[in-house]
């Protein structure tokens, strides 16, 4: 009975998260708390319903990474509870901050043509921003000629966090060269749209770029750096040239998006859940979308506050590179996907290095406890927020503070999923892109006006 009550307060709450956020999309749905809504949606309203109904169907255990764990009602209830709080605490906190620079700040509205840019040297910088791809490219593929050729490295592209140990220079490199050429084919595509001038090589310049940024991302199985190419290009788009409307065809759209990537991170990793069932069984138990099931792992461990803040400390400083560490006789600290898999799947975690994404609740959870998340999340939500506020409606940077939001958004979908590590350590990543995509993108700025 409690089960059936707590079914029936996850679809009112789906409901009125599905409302808000569509009210909250008419203005720009590259809010915070907007596109992280539907993340949340996505990772973990979804996930819980989907363990709910799997456990009702009588479903004793559920499948994670060649591990089985239990369903408990209580575990269930319990995540289910959090995950609602949470998510309602992320709302009012990024609706306090709101409403704040609302009364005191008389923020601008976004308008459809930001800066009112005006483009030279296209071709020019698309062609330097291409020679940089191809030299990436070639120095990809010299590498994967030197591990055991093509063959042997797309069978073995599962285990990439084993094959780039040693290359994380070079794969830090195709990072900020993907960053770097979405950017560049953003502002080109712009600029075709604007100008209406530009010849037909532009456009092949431009649509060359695409074609490497997605062959590196498909070469170095970085499913996650595609996703963000798609992230950057659309939200230049929205904010420089003409603004999403959140209808069918951008629903449909990402239902597309979304099942496209989940078929494809089922060629790119070494699956053990499930080798049966639909499509939806494939997503929800799969360690693709496993947020919720984590929690229920870490309830059924008692790993609640196990962490003590460790991964906490270890992924604001995860920017450092490993060395300076070693010159203090110590050594950096796992960030919270790396030791969350270490302590569930310790065969995994020494095999093949690949973590499981843990999610920004659990990884609370792992280091504080399941009452305190909801408040922190409270903070998070007001942060973001903040940013948005800034850097967005304010224009504070500039059109280079609105290139920042970018990575900021990108942050955000990385936090939602995975941990505090790997979101500053890339979020990072992306601001030494945006160094290297001013001094490009400043050939092909003439002027612009805030």
């Amino acid at each position: 009975m409690t089960l059936s009550l707590i079914i029936i307060l996850n679809f009112l709450a789906m409901l009125y998260f599905c409302l808000y956020l569509l009210m909250q999309a008419r203005a720009d749905i590259f809010r915070p708390a907007v596109f992280g809504g539907l993340l949340f949606l996505w990772f973990y309203v979804f996930d819980i319903l989907y363990a709910i109904f799997d456990y009702k169907k009588s479903s004793i255990t559920f499948p994670l990474s060649g591990t089985n764990f239990l369903y408990e009602e209580n575990a269930l209830i319990l995540v289910s509870v959090v995950i609602l709080a949470s998510f309602v605490a992320w709302l009012i906190g990024d609706m306090v901050v709101g409403k704040y620079f609302n009364k005191y700040n008389q923020s601008q509205e976004i308008t459809k043509d930001n800066h009112n840019i005006t483009f030279r040297l296209v071709r020019t910088t698309g062609f330097i921003t291409l020679l940089i791809l191809l030299v990436t490219l070639i120095f990809l593929f010299k590498f994967i000629l030197s591990v055991g050729g093509f063959s042997w490295y797309l069978e073995h592209i599962a285990d990439r966090a084993l094959i780039y140990k040693n290359a994380t220079f070079l794969y830090a490199f195709i990072q900020i060269a993907m960053t770097l050429g979405s950017i560049v084919c953003g502002f080109i595509f712009i600029a075709i749209r604007k100008e209406k001038k530009f010849p037909l090589l532009a456009f092949l310049i431009c649509i060359s770029i695409l074609f490497i940024v997605i062959s590196l991302g498909l070469l170095s199985g970085a499913r996650a750096n595609i996703l963000k190419s798609v992230i950057i290009i659309a939200l230049i788009w929205n904010y420089f040239a003409k603004k999403f409307r959140f209808n069918y065809k951008l629903i449909l759209f990402l239902i597309v998006l979304c099942l496209g990537f989940v078929t494809y991170a089922d060629q790119t990793r070494n699956n053990f859940e499930i080798e049966e069932g639909t499509i939806i069984d494939h997503i929800f138990n799969s360690v693709e979308v496993s947020q919720a099931n984590n929690l229920l792992i870490i309830d059924q461990l008692m790993l609640e506050g196990n962490a003590k803040g460790k991964t906490i400390i270890s992924g604001l400083l995860s920017f450092i590179p490993s060395s300076f560490f070693e010159i203090f006789g110590t050594k950096k600290e796992y960030g919270g996907n790396a030791f969350f898999t270490e302590v569930v799947w310790p065969d995994r975690w020494y095999r093949t290095k690949s973590e499981v994404a843990l999610g920004i609740i659990g990884e609370l959870v792992l280091n504080f406890s399941f009452f305190v998340t909801p408040l922190l999340l409270f903070l998070i939500g007001g942060i973001y927020r903040f940013i948005y506020e800034f850097l967005i409606r304010n224009r504070f940077l500039g059109i280079w503070g609105m290139i920042v939001y970018i990575g900021v958004m990108w942050s955000l979908f990385q936090l939602i999923r995975g941990d505090l590590f790997n979101t500053i350590n890339n979020f990072v990543v992306f601001l030494v892109s945006c160094i290297f995509s001013f001094m490009l993108t400043k050939l092909m700025f003439k002027n612009t006006h805030s």
